[in-house]
């Protein structure tokens, strides 16, 4: 019985960790796209001021 109990545990603090580790990946992509973006637009106004 208590083995079951700690596997339970083990499987819930392995899915927050797994939320976690997703969440923190998708941030990543979000402020690489948004920074990418940045980029570009940066670039623009360089050009557009030569």
């Amino acid at each position: 019985m208590l083995s079951n109990q700690i596997m339970q545990h083990k499987q819930v603090v392995l899915n927050g960790y797994m939320n976690a580790k997703q969440s923190a990946s998708n941030d990543i992509d979000f402020w690489d796209k948004t920074l990418k973006k940045c980029k570009e637009n940066f670039r623009d106004i360089l050009k557009e001021l030569e």
